[in-house]
Parts: C-alpha cells; structure tokens; sequence
C-alpha cells in the first residue's frame, strides 16, 4: 500500500501491510400512528451483528460496541491484512450481517419486530510503490518553473500533475494500460529537467555599454578631434560587445526561456550554453575603454618637423625622419584606414619622451653641433670684401648681408658661385645691399665698370648684357651681336618672341648714345575665368573691379582688393586653399578656372584654414603649363605677419616626381632660386615670379614650388620649408602629378 489514507480505508502500518475501515450505524426511534415511543434497536449480543471477510485479522467482527435506542452515529473498525509485490492489485470481499428490533408498545402489549440486514463490501488494496517513490523524489525539494527550460518544466509537471492524480486515486489500478507507466513517465520527466541558460547579466552589460557603442569610435573623440580612446581598447570592446548583442539576437527574449544552459538534470552544475553567455558577458565588463594619452604636442611638433629644412642638418635630418617614423609607429593604429592614438593616458610620458626627441633634433642654433656651416668668400674687382657680420662662417639658415652702397654711382656686376651654379644679380634693384641665405658654400664676386653705351634687355627690362665702347651691333633672328658677344633672346611664357626694338641688319652705335635693343612678342594663353565668391566675409571684395574677371591668357595682373579682408582664399576644381595673408593683393592668371573668396577674420575661415592661418605658414600657388615651347611655372606666396620669407623657387628634377624626392637636397633634384620676384605690395612677404625649364619640349621633366622662411614661433635659426604641388612636362604636355 503506497498511500496511508484513500477513501476511507486507513493504513496501518509502514509495510502496508495492515489495514482497517470503519462501518458507522445509527441507532434510530422511530414514531408512527401504531408506535409509542417506539425505536430501533440492535441486540447486545447477537450473533447476527458482525463483519467478516477474507483478508481480515478474526473470522468475524462482532458489533458488540453500541449504544442501544436512538443515538449519533456510532463506528466499528475492521481490521484487514494484505501483503502485495508493488505495481499489484488485490480485491477482498467484506460481509456485514446486522440484525435490529423495533419494540412497538401498544397499551400493555410488547411487540419486537426483528429486522436481518446483509451487506456484501469489496475492498480494492494496492501496492503503488514503484510510483510512489519517484513521486516523493520529485515534490521533495522545491523546483522553482523560471529555473527550467520550458519545455522540460512542461513536461515534467504534467506528468507530476497525472501522477499525483494517479496516487490519490485506487480506482485506477497499476495494472491499467492507461495508468501502468505513470511512474515511468514521471522519473523520465524528472530527470529530464533542463536548467534554462540565465541572460541576466549578459542584457545588463549589453544595454549599459549601448549608448557608447552606438556613438562608434569616430563619435568617441575629444574636443581637439583627437581619439578619446586607445584603438586597442575600442577594437576589443567592439568585438565583445558585437558578440554579446550577437547572442542576445540569436535568442530572441521571446524564446529565451525554452533556452537551455546545462546538461538535462534537475540539479546538473554542468553548463553548455550558459558557459558562452557567462564567458560573453564577462568579457564584455572587462574589455574597458582605455582613455588615449594626447599626443596634441607631438602632432604639433612632427607637423612642424614636415616643413623643416632637412638640408640644414649635418645628417640631412635623419635623426628627425627617424624620431618620427618611430614616433608614429608607437603611438598610432590604424582603424578604418585612418590612424588615431594607441598609447593609454597612463603612458603619457612615452608621446611626451617622443614630443621631446623632436623638438630637441629640430632645434639648431648658433650654438648647435648639429647644425652644418658654410664659408661665404666676396671680392670686388678681385679684392676680398667682409661682410657687415664681419665673418666669413654662417651656420645653414642664416642671412649674410653685403653693403655695396659705395659702388652705386659704376656699373657693377654681380655674380653668386655656388656648387649648383651661377647667378647674376642687379645689384641696383636690391639699392647695393645684398642679402644671401646660406645655404652652401658661396663665392660673391663684383665687378666694376665704366657705364655701357648698348643695353640688350628681355621683355622686362632686365639686362641680358652691357657693353662699353661698342660702335656697332648686328641683329639676326632671335640673337643681337655685339663684338664678339652673341646675346641670345630670353624666353618667357607671358610673350611668343617676334623680334627686337632694333630691326634686322648691321648698325652703327650713335656716339655720346646708350644704345638700349629690347624683346619684343607677342602675348600666350587662352581665356580663363576669375570669380569672387560671395561666401567670404570681408565687405566689398572685389577682381579687377569687379566680381567676375576673364583673363585673355596667362600672368596677367589680377587685383584683388577688399575694405577689410585679412585672408584670400583660392577655389580650384572644389578644392579651397589659403591664398593672402593681406587686404589687398596682387597675383597672376595660370591657366585654370579660378574662385577668390576674403575673409574678415581668422574665425571666419574654413576650419581646415585655421591652423595654417593662425601660424602665419605661407601660402603658396604654384601652377604648371607648357607656353612658348617651354615648361613653365606660375608662381605667387603670400605669409603672415609672424614669419619672414628667406628664399622662394622651384625643385627641378628630370627624373624624380615624388613629394619625398622633389625637395631640396634631395637625389637628383635641383633647387633654383628666384631672383627676379615681383613684390607688389613693397613687402618680401608676398610675391609672384615665373620660372622656365628651356628644353622641355622633348622628354620628362618635374616642377614645383617652394618658400623657405623662418617664424618667431620657433626658436631655431633652421629655416622652414613649404612646397606646392608637382607639375610634370613630358614631351611638351604639361599635368599635375597626384
């Protein structure tokens, strides 16, 4: 017997063995139109009044216990024993025989009227033990539904529910076919219990990191645009943080209860599932943004260390290529295709040791043994002339200056040797003071003459050649003979050569004359579009007088003038770029469609203008194009107030085209300084010049721009070096390199 009580049988003891049930009686009176004060009773010692039945512990029971006449309900127990292999059913019969009387009195007279009952009783006893045992197991610790996959709870607790019904019921027998594996089914459905996986933790990483996530990297940046954290630490917060919401969107929270976490078990510590979401998760909390150091200093520095004149140096600046090649490499990951600070902020000292490294390589003075120097030897008429230094050893950068007011009433010639050649300077366009950078060794030598009575000069005026006491000068083609002296024309790219001011032929110098024999052309280019926009800030900005101006070809004067402008800007092909640091300016036509824009302030420029701007760096247009059958360079700069330009020009090479090969002091590159620049505004900090590569019709050849100057910005007598584009010429077409 599996259950200690079901439908009034009761039992005794532990094994089952045992059993009772009671049978109740209720004695009764009863009152009738023949009966005074008439009642049923049971004899006190019948023989009739017992209970028997196979199973029980005596033959027959007697009921011998009552109470006679009229009464509450009264009990006799029977006492049963059955001995049953579980899973098993035994049916025993119960055979109750009552005997009662009524005496009805009627007057004196007595009457008994006996009545025999019989009831025949069927017990069913059954051992449900084998059910019993998995059931006990199962509601003996308290299982809790939000612990289990749902599925597994679902089954489990409608087998417990049919189970429990099952126990509590012995009409349904163990032997039923309906009923015969409830117990299977149930420790099946016990040990079948899943432990469903817990997302807990997982959604509460996911959703606090959310909001910096979804800001991505580029949203995570500081004030001065640099990266707030290191890219090591976002590319694995990313990654982890990507994997847990992966997760979570693998199982949706709809169905995250029927997830299971642990091998099937009601109590199984070993995990499956919930091991990747416990893994997940914590590598989510420990993946923290680490804050990136500022490398605002560095990038300052290497930004200035790029406009360095390296030449300048005694290792050609390699102490600083290699202080930030390093640099860069230390600080920097790339993300993206864009590279941003890797160096935690704890590290600072590590961007600062790199900050530090640079500006000390950079910094060469007088007093620097980085430093080169060079000699600079003058004679005039063949005798040794001093400088006002009164040296004759100048460290690389620094100007030598040379006083020649004292032959100003003689023709002089003035000529500059260097290793990479020889230039002629008017010494009366610089009022006899000559200032030289120096950058090599350099020779100046000045000769004295008598005033020549011939002058041939180029479109320009400038003279090709002087002569004294000639008395005849022969013109042919494109050359002008004087004595022995062929003079041949200069090319230019603003005039295609027509002749000269002295026709062909042989003629005689008029004496007590200065005889002067001119180019004479024609002038190149084709129509080109000039336009103020209206975007800029300074008032009545203005192109040759007007807001829109078409050159008829190359250089010709463009008048920029505003009532307050403090930069010009210029507009190529969508590009904008930094044009003058002045309010009123003049420059040149090149040969491409172009927009000026003036701005009022340093505040009004585009952001990407600011920093250059506000440094003073100068800004420099140089444009390429093939005119008169030559390579020719376009060229105007214009600097701030905080900088002084030292030397403007071009880097020349027939082989080298690249940003890192075509700069001064470069292989096979050539630097050629302009010594005719035109100053417009009476200021060295803004000019225009021209130069022109003879022979470029056939062949490569490669061009660009250069200003060197210095800043008061920096405490270094090296001078700084900015370029403008490469423009290449080969076999006489003329493109930007990219």
């Amino acid at each position: 017997m599996s259950s200690d009580q079901n439908l009034g049988v009761t039992r005794n003891n532990a094994e089952g063995t045992s059993y009772s049930l009671k049978l109740a009686y209720v004695p009764m009176k009863s009152n009738g139109s023949r009966g005074d004060s008439g009642e049923v009773s049971f004899p006190t010692d019948d023989s009739l009044n017992y209970v028997s039945g196979n199973g029980f512990t005596v033959d027959k029971t007697y009921l011998d216990t009552y109470t006679m006449g009229s009464g509450p309900k009264q009990y006799q127990a029977v006492t049963g024993t059955a001995s049953l292999a579980p899973n098993t059913t035994e049916e025993q019969q119960v055979i109750s025989e009552v005997q009662a009387y009524q005496t009805n009195t009627n007057g004196s007279n007595w009457v008994k009227n006996y009545v025999n009952l019989g009831l025949t009783l069927q017990v069913k006893v059954c051992n449900k033990s084998n059910e019993r045992k998995p059931y006990n197991e199962a509601v003996s610790k308290v299982r809790v539904s939000t612990d289990y996959t749902k599925a597994s709870w679902d089954k489990y607790t409608t087998a417990l529910l049919n189970t429990e019904a099952y126990l509590n019921n012995y009409t349904l027998l163990t032997t039923d076919e309906t009923t015969q594996d409830v117990g299977t089914v149930l420790d099946s459905t016990y040990t079948g219990l899943t432990k469903r996986a817990d997302f807990t933790e997982l959604e509460k990483v996911v959703e606090q990191n959310k909001a910096a996530y979804d800001k991505g990297f580029a949203g995570n940046v500081t004030d001065t645009d640099q990266n707030k954290y290191t890219v090591d630490s976002w590319q694995n917060f990313e990654t982890a943080y990507k994997a847990g919401a992966d997760l979570l969107a693998k199982y949706p929270e709809k169905g995250r209860n029927n997830v299971a976490g642990f091998t099937v078990g009601p109590d199984s510590a070993e995990k499956t599932t919930q091991t990747q979401i416990d893994e997940t998760a914590t590598q989510l909390k420990n993946s923290g943004l680490v804050v990136a150091a500022d490398a605002s200093a560095y990038e300052s520095a290497r930004s200035i260390s790029a406009t360095i004149d390296r030449t300048a140096f005694q290792d050609d600046g390699t102490a600083i290529t290699n202080t930030v090649t390093k640099g860069d490499s230390t600080i920097y990951k790339a993300y993206n295709g864009k590279d941003y600070v890797n160096v935690p902020a704890a590290r600072q000292d590590t961007v600062d040791g790199f900050t530090t490294d640079l500006l000390s390589n950079m910094n060469v003075g007088e007093s620097s043994e980085s430093g080169r120097t060079f000699t600079v030897a003058c004679t005039v008429n063949g005798n040794a002339f001093e400088t006002r230094e009164g040296k004759a050893l100048y460290h690389y950068g620094t100007i030598a200056h040379l006083d020649f007011s004292a032959y100003e009433s003689q023709d002089t010639v003035c000529v500059v040797h260097t290793a990479t050649g020889d230039t002629k300077i008017d010494l009366a366009k610089c009022n006899y003071q000559l200032s030289l950078l120096v950058q090599q060794d350099t020779t100046i030598t000045v000769t004295t003459a008598t005033r020549p009575n011939v002058i041939v000069a180029d479109y320009f005026g400038t003279i090709l050649g002087a002569f004294v006491g000639a008395t005849s000068v022969t013109v042919k083609g494109n050359t002008v003979t004087v004595g022995d002296t062929v003079i041949t024309a200069k090319d230019s790219p603003k005039y295609t050569f027509t002749g000269w001011t002295w026709s062909e032929g042989t003629h005689a110098v008029p004496a007590g004359q200065v005889a002067q024999i001119v180019q004479k052309g024609t002038r190149t280019g084709v129509d080109v579009n000039y336009t103020v926009s209206n975007s800029g800030t300074a008032a009545n900005a203005l192109i040759n007088g007007a807001t829109r101006y078409t050159a008829p070809g190359i250089n010709k004067p463009l008048e920029l003038t505003s009532d307050n402008a403090v930069y010009w800007t210029r507009t190529v092909n969508g590009v904008e770029t930094l044009a003058s640091y002045e309010q009123n300016v003049t420059l040149f036509s090149a040969n491409t469609d172009t927009t000026y824009s003036a701005y009022a302030s340093l505040n009004d420029l585009p952001k990407n203008l600011q920093e250059q701007a506000e440094s003073g760096t100068p800004a420099l247009n140089g444009v390429g194009f093939f005119a008169d059958k030559k390579f020719t360079m376009s060229c105007d700069y214009s600097a701030g107030a905080d900088v002084t330009v030292l030397e403007v020009g071009v880097i020349y090479s027939a082989t080298k085209n690249g940003k890192d090969t075509l700069v001064k002091g470069g292989d096979g590159a050539t630097t050629v300084v302009s010594r005719n620049v035109a100053n417009w505004t009476g200021s060295p900090n803004s000019g225009t010049f021209t130069m022109t590569k003879k022979g470029s019709d056939t062949g490569s050849h490669y061009m660009r721009m250069y200003v060197s100057y210095r800043t008061s910005r920096m405490n270094t007598q090296v001078p700084f070096v900015v370029y403008g584009d490469i423009y290449q010429c080969v076999n006489g077409v003329v493109s930007a390199v990219n």
